[in-house]
């Protein structure tokens, strides 16, 4: 009986070569489907470039230039580009709400609930959150995946802190933190516990080192960089991930020291992904690049491989390897955890659409791609019948004395008159069959149903549709066309703030600071000891939310024809006017409620703030201030400034009751949301009430101008 091979792999941390193997046989295994894999995104990225008249030369093993005549129009409207950019535009500004939930009932465990709020801004903030969102809804919707790697690192060009040393008091021997922990906390040099105290020089001054501070970042990467098992349903199960790229050779003298970089061998450091990278990179609408390039760089690069070993009985606490070339650099456990100390992969994976039985996810551009050619081809055929058939022609017999014909205007000719034969005249060109413009608008049609995106999703108000309830209905539509991925997106920033609040406990040692005010004025302070406990993260897709701008002007009409919302409440007044992306047009109140805002950050600091004057928006500060006046961090504040808070709040409130003018002779309480009091209402009339209202607003068009809804 034949005895059963060892599955290959490294033995070790220190078994180098088996990680160089094992590197080698996962790309030779995976080869053929990363080679399609690689071959369909590069055509997305250059379909969305405008490089679309190109086709596959199996030969060279690369995409070229169609061999077409020069006389043959290459005509291109990218609607490619238009859906990918609505796609993008409407993914990236979906924010779903996230929840913090304590793990157990432990104190520490509620105390990280409380402020993973705010610790997850901080980390937004610090790996520029925003910016990285367009990135990769961009590779969302042309690979199909996105991987989101985070990190927790120095910051060498940033902010720096000061790390003090110990002396130990019985042999005066001066060590760091790192090797006191390593020498498990005893001192070097006599081998005893301490005591220990703060480390001083013969001056006073403090003795330790200046170290750059450690800040979360985050990398972004497609299928193009990164490799796993494709047979499996989720990245949690692959056995092994892989990102490959290239470094130049001063960012490897940075990370890993002149002498690694002096051995990097950059002859083999080419990847055989190499060519399409760099296809991507400087490929332009008028050229297709496809060379490596690397040797005409002024700064050399050469390949770094990072390898993930899931956990396993040889490696308990995971895998994880850097290799510069051939030459294996860093060889560990992985370095993050969660709260028991399990180990941590720090990558999200989100799909566009899930393919059920595969790792990689699928693009709607796959679908599209074939379209914007036959849209192309048409608009190419369409052109040259304009060219050939549409322009006006002269006829002239034989014989008539004419040579030559110009356009000039007022122009005389003269003819030799021939008996039965017509005198020169002009014959007028046939336009375009109605064929091509119908089969182009239908192409187009198909295009936005192919992508889910509708004109309602592109901001555009649809033909024929004069009511914002019928507006209502499209965004609806145009939301369960897009369900899927926004679930996906909302689930994976979910596993993501899991993982950074982690790598934050782990490794955070700084304070951050993070600005909870209207401005910068009350200042809190967090540390990796805020997140001690455990925490749950769940996030609120809300997917029945209109997440269009004209969809939420819908909303917004039909909540004040409800009377759910009042324009009358400046609070209420402002919050519809940032949700249709005007607040600049209260600036009064936005001016009043920071005023409002500093007095919350000067009491939560237990500062007084000077009483209500008569002439203040008492309504915006009555109701800013209120947010602090319930909740923990009202019970925080001491018992003096807690009543100093309420007496300003009822400052506000008395000053609100003076300056609301008495009802006169005759005069009644204003309209209820129901359009009256008394039970005059329609909602309180037989036949009427909230349907009949719900009907008419059905029926109702929508205002002459341009703005979608009525003045709030």
């Amino acid at each position: 009986m034949a005895q059963k091979n060892k599955t290959l792999g490294p033995t070790s941390y220190d078994d180098h070569d088996g990680i160089i193997a094992y590197l080698d046989a996962v790309e030779e295994s995976d080869r053929q489907s990363r080679d399609m894999r690689e071959r369909e995104i590069l055509y997305h990225l250059l379909l969305y470039i405008g490089l679309q008249w190109v086709t596959w030369d199996r030969v060279l093993g690369t995409y070229r230039r169609q061999a077409l005549k020069t006389s043959t129009p290459q005509p291109v409207t990218n609607k490619f580009a238009v859906g990918i950019n609505a796609l993008v535009a409407s993914t990236s500004a979906f924010n779903p709400q996230l929840g913090f939930h304590p793990a157990t009932d432990d104190a520490d465990d509620i105390a990280a609930a409380a402020v993973a709020d705010h610790v997850l801004e901080v980390i937004k903030l610090e790996v520029n959150h925003r910016a990285l969102l367009q990135i990769e809804a961009k590779w969302l919707f042309l690979a199909g995946d996105v991987f989101r790697v985070t990190h927790y690192e120095a910051e060498t060009s940033g902010p720096k802190s000061f790390i003090q040393h110990e002396m130990c008091q019985t042999c005066q021997t001066v060590s760091s933190p790192a090797m006191l922990m390593d020498n498990n906390s005893t001192c070097p040099g006599c081998n005893e516990q301490g005591p220990f105290l703060p480390a001083h020089d013969e001056v006073g001054q403090p003795m330790g080192d200046t170290v750059p501070r450690g800040i979360m970042s985050c990398e972004v990467h497609s299928a193009l960089t990164l490799r796993a098992a494709s047979d499996v349903n989720s990245l949690d199960e692959s056995p092994y991930v892989v990102i490959d790229q290239q470094k130049t050779m001063d960012w490897v003298e940075r990370t890993y020291g002149e002498k690694v970089a002096e051995a990097s061998d950059i002859e083999t450091s080419e990847s055989s992904t190499r060519w399409v990278q760099q296809a991507a990179v400087y490929s332009t609408a008028s050229g297709l690049m496809t060379g490596s390039g690397t040797h005409d760089q002024p700064t050399p690069q050469v390949r770094l491989r990072r390898l993930w070993l899931r956990p396993s009985p040889t490696f308990e606490g995971g895998l994880y390897a850097e290799i510069i070339g051939n030459k294996v650099v860093h060889s560990a456990p992985w370095p993050y955890h969660d709260k028991d100390g399990r180990p941590i992969l720090n990558i999200t994976h989100t799909r566009c659409d899930i393919v059920p039985g595969r790792l990689w996810g699928k693009t709607r551009a796959s679908d599209v791609a074939p379209k914007q050619v036959q849209r192309n081809t048409i608009e190419s055929v369409m052109m040259l019948f304009e060219r050939r058939s549409s322009n006006d022609i002269m006829m002239v017999p034989t014989g008539s004395g004419i040579t030559k014909i110009t356009g000039q205007p007022g122009l005389m000719l003269e003819y030799n008159a021939m008996a039965g034969v017509p005198a020169p005249h002009r014959e007028a060109g046939h336009p375009p069959p109605p064929y091509f413009i119908q089969r182009i608008a239908q192409i187009d049609e198909e295009i936005d149903a192919l992508f889910g995106t509708y004109e309602i999703m592109r901001g555009d108000a649809p033909k024929g549709v004069a009511s914002y309830a019928g507006m209502q209905l499209l965004d609806e539509r145009a939301r369960s066309g897009q369900s899927a991925i926004l679930t996906n997106w909302g689930l994976g920033l979910e596993h993501w703030a899991r993982i950074s609040l982690n790598i934050w406990r782990e490794h955070a040692d700084d304070e951050r600071n993070l600005s909870l005010g209207e401005g910068a004025w009350a200042v809190q302070k967090f540390s990796k000891a805020d997140l001690k406990g455990g925490v749950d993260v769940t996030v609120d897709l809300g997917m029945n939310r209109p997440y269009t701008q004209i969809g939420r002007r819908a909303v917004v009409e039909q909540g004040v024809r409800l009377g759910v919302i009042s324009p009358q409440e400046p609070a209420e007044r402002f919050r519809v006017l940032q949700l249709l992306g005007i607040p600049e047009i209260m600036e009064d109140y936005k001016r009043e409620r920071m005023d409002a805002s500093r007095e919350n950050d000067y009491l939560l600091q237990g500062q007084a703030v000077q009483m209500p004057m008569p002439w203040e928006n008492h309504p915006v500060h009555l109701e800013t201030h209120k947010a602090i006046l319930t909740g923990e961090r009202y019970m925080a504040m001491p018992p003096e400034v807690q009543q100093y808070a309420i007496q300003h709040a009822q400052g506000h409130f008395q000053n609100m009751q003076m300056n609301q003018a008495p009802l006169g002779p005759g005069q009644i309480a204003p309209a209820g949301p129901n359009g009256g009091a008394g039970g005059t209402a329609k909602g309180d009339q037989p036949g009427g009430g909230e349907g009949d209202m719900v009907q008419q607003d059905a029926q109702m068009a929508s205002p002459d101008t341009s703005t979608g809804a009525t003045s709030v």
